[in-house]
């Protein structure tokens, strides 16, 4: 009788064999923190690297695991009673030097991107994640021939804000900050209501949905004197499978608590949602796993 093959490993929709070599990891977890005896056995690098493997059922490049976790950190902000009356604003970040094109092996620089993010957003109420865009068939003085580059970046709900102090804040990051393409602002915000800010907080911690194609804006001035182009605008389109499957593959090493962070009451709000996110997604793992591999087990038994 031919066996059924094993399923295949999809970084952007399943879960990687990473995570499922680990399965349990976090009721062993459990058991270490309320058993001091059992963790005088373990040296620092092995209660570490539990920890690391307990990771690995939320991974950055999973589309399931950050849509569960989006999914409890909208839960959280709602139940943490915030006023509706409220100013809330969804700002982008994108750093200078942080991109790469994507078929070098440039990577992500995580906590250059944290740190330039936190420093921005010292002493604000926020919830942050990193997201990175794909910028298709780009041309001209920035890649030097049609390619596509990785442009990281950081999307932060903020809130306990006011409008002028957020526009102060856009004016001097962006004077201060070197665009990545000539003519695109490095930071701006958009001011949004408590209802708009719930959907908002969904876009910033989804799995990229866009690729964006750039074009130079060139005068027949510089087309003659051949000189790099001063403005370039930028579209969006759906993201292709490619793009995401590239995007997911420079995602692989990172988990999803790596690749957010927060300040001042989102703190609590993004630890309780990564708890929880993790707790469903290994739970759900089991349950999974036991309905592809339980019944070939109980036949083989037989």
């Amino acid at each position: 009788m031919k066996k059924k093959p094993k399923p295949r490993p999809n970084f952007i929709h399943g879960i990687s064999d990473f995570a499922r070599l680990h399965l349990g990891i976090e009721d062993k977890l459990r058991r270490l923190s309320v058993t001091p005896r059992n963790r005088k056995k373990l040296s620092d690098d092995a209660v570490q690297n539990l920890h690391l493997r307990a990771r690995a059922y939320l991974p950055a490049g999973n589309l399931r695991a950050r849509t569960c976790l989006a999914e409890w950190i909208l839960s959280g902000f709602m139940a943490e009673g915030l006023p509706r009356d409220d100013d809330y604003f969804h700002l982008t970040l994108v750093p200078s030097g942080f991109a790469y094109r994507a078929n070098s092996h440039g990577r992500l620089d995580i906590a250059g991107l944290i740190a330039s993010g936190s420093i921005a957003m010292e002493g604000l109420d926020y919830l942050a994640a990193i997201d990175v865009g794909a910028y298709v068939s780009l041309r001209g003085e920035a890649a030097g021939r049609r390619e596509t580059w990785h442009s990281p970046h950081v999307h932060a709900i903020v809130w306990s804000a006011s409008e002028d102090y957020m526009e102060g804040l856009e004016h001097g990051l962006n004077i201060a900050t070197e665009p990545f393409l000539p003519g695109l602002l490095p930071v701006h915000f958009r001011r949004l209501s408590y209802e708009v800010c719930q959907k908002r907080l969904l876009y910033a911690f989804k799995f990229p949905l866009h690729e964006y194609q750039a074009w130079p804006m060139l005068s027949p001035k510089d087309a003659d004197q051949k000189q790099p182009p001063l403005l370039w605008k930028q579209k969006p389109k759906p993201i292709r499978p490619g793009t995401a499957a590239g995007i997911a593959n420079h995602l692989a090493e990172f988990s999803l608590d790596q690749i957010t962070f927060a300040g001042g009451q989102g703190r609590h709000i993004l630890d309780a949602a990564l708890r929880d996110a993790r707790d469903e997604m290994s739970s759900a793992e089991r349950h999974r796993m036991k309905a592809i591999y339980g019944p070939q087990r109980n036949k083989e038994r037989q």
